[in-house]
Formats: C-alpha cells, sequence, structure tokens
C-alpha cells in the first residue's frame, strides 16, 4: 500500500495537467481589449425582430431595427470618464457620440457599471431601467438600424487618448478604420486585438460572460442586467476570435478526471487483490 499515494498521485497529476491545458485552451485564454484601462465593448442586440425571437428593448409594443443596443462595461476599480466617446461601424460609421468633450468629466461611467445606447427609442416606448444604479443608458435617436444584421465591424473610439477597440461579428473581416471609415482619425491606434463575437441567434444578444470576460455567449437581450446569472443564458456556446467551444465539453473533462481517477484506483486494488489471493494460494 505504500507505493499506492506515489502512483496515484502521479497519475493524476498528468490528468489534471491535461485537462487544465485543455480547459485554458477551449476557454480562449486572452486578455480584453480595453480603453483607459477598463471599459469594453460588452455586449450587442443586432437583430432584435429576427423570425425565430424578438426582443423589444423600448418596450413600445414592436421588436424593429430601432431596439438594438450596445453595452459598454467598466471592469476596473475606478471611474472613467467617457465623455466624447464615439461609436463606429462599417455601415453607418459614427452613430453615436457620448455626451461632452473628451475627459471634461460630463459622461463618467463608475467602476463595474454599464452604460447601454440604445438606436432609438420610438413612439410610446422608453428606455429600459438599469439593474445596477450607477449604470446610464442613451437614446441614439436614430431613425435607422446601426450594426448591420448579417456582419459588421463594431469601434468605440477615444478621441482623447487617440486609441480604439474593435469587434466583428457574424464572419465579418476586420476593417481598418483609419482608412477607411469616412471622418475616423487617421493616427489612431487600435488597443488589443480585433476581438471576434462569434455569430448570433434572432432576437438574442452576443455577451461577455461574465462581464467583461473574454468568454462571449448568446443570451436573452437583458441590457445593463450584469450578465452574471447563468439562468439568463440561453446557449451555453462560447466563441472568443474565432475559437469555440461547449460547456458540454468542458463538464465532459473534469468529469474524464475524476473517471480516470477511479480507474486508477480501481485496477490498483485488483492488483492487490490478485496478488493477495496468490499469496494465499501460494500458502
Amino acid at each position: 500500500m505504500k507505493t499506492l499515494p506515489f502512483k496515484l498521485l502521479a497519475v493524476l497529476l498528468v490528468v489534471l495537467i491535461a485537462s487544465n491545458s485543455f480547459l485554458d485552451e477551449s476557454r480562449g485564454a486572452g486578455t480584453v481589449a480595453v480603453l483607459d484601462g477598463g471599459v469594453c465593448i460588452n455586449e450587442i442586440l443586432i437583430d432584435p425582430s429576427g423570425d425565430s425571437a424578438i426582443f423589444d428593448t423600448d418596450n413600445n409594443g414592436t421588436a424593429d431595427d430601432l431596439d438594438e443596443f450596445l453595452e459598454l462595461y467598466n471592469n476596473s476599480t475606478e471611474t472613467i470618464d467617457i465623455s466624447g466617446w464615439e461609436v463606429w461601424d462599417s455601415g453607418s460609421l459614427l452613430w453615436f457620440t457620448f455626451p461632452g468633450s473628451p475627459d471634461d468629466s460630463t459622461t463618467t461611467l463608475a467602476a463595474s457599471a454599464y452604460v447601454v445606447v440604445v438606436a432609438g427609442v420610438q413612439n410610446g416606448g422608453s428606455l429600459p431601467s438599469m439593474t445596477n444604479p450607477e449604470s446610464i443608458i442613451f437614446d441614439a435617436g436614430n431613425g435607422s438600424q446601426s450594426m448591420n444584421n448579417t456582419m459588421d465591424n463594431v469601434v468605440l473610439y477615444d478621441p482623447g487618448a487617440d486609441e480604439y477597440v474593435q469587434l466583428v461579428y457574424n464572419g465579418d473581416a476586420a476593417d481598418d478604420p483609419t482608412s477607411s471609415y469616412s471622418g475616423f482619425a487617421s493616427t489612431a491606434v487600435r488597443v488589443g486585438p480585433v476581438e471576434d463575437f462569434g455569430s448570433d441567434e434572432d432576437g438574442k444578444s452576443l455577451t461577455r460572460y461574465p462581464s467583461g470576460d473574454t468568454y462571449i455567449v448568446i443570451h436573452d437581450s437583458i441590457p445593463g442586467a450584469g450578465n452574471a446569472s447563468p439562468t439568463i443564458v440561453t446557449q451555453n456556446k462560447l466563441s472568443v476570435r474565432s475559437e469555440t467551444v461547449s460547456l458540454d465539453a468542458i463538464e465532459t473533462s473534469v468529469l474524464l478526471v475524476f473517471a480516470l481517477a477511479g480507474l486508477v484506483l480501481l485496477l490498483y486494488m485488483i492488483r492487490r487483490g490478485v496478488k493477495f489471493y496468490k499469496m494465499r494460494v501460494d500458502d
């Protein structure tokens, strides 16, 4: 029995290292692209009025393209000034500017808080309430959709720092906004990678899970809800920078660790039992 702890520990160590390597790789390990040390694009609702599901963001009774929204999240411990920051995409170009001028503190985002921009509140509708009391929400007042339903780039630009973060979805190729977006600063520098948010589903948003993380999931569109509750996740699909893996695969790998450990222990006990039986027979 003296060799059991050492043999079993060695096997378990190999299994656990292999399992952890799989989890790290499949979860798309990497850094989140953020501006000013903490603000990331956290969630986008692209197609509120799809064929299979709808989401009426302004609750006016009709879900259509103006119910699109974009959500930012402050993933830092400090309040960040987002005054004058701009939202761009390849089709609409500049479609929203946060109130104020760069760094004048007109619009600030508290730590762990959200800011949501709805494409356009329609007659009979209103901006949804935010569950986080420090979060804020804006009506972009657009008369048409801002983000393309099929595929697009979304860019968040900070004119004060002359930096931007960028994502793509539904298989779109990454643009270079400094050269292809009319009016965009040619001197701007991208922070971090162009993040691939994967493919959306009708009436559901693409969001980081949990907020500010590298995981991207499809879930019921609840702007500013925090995205931390697994009860709102409707599809356990992770898609970050074109790497996809299901949660079922992750759960399977964990179960595999315990199954292999049990198998090792069982084989060891069988071996010990056989030796003991032979010794009794020899006696």
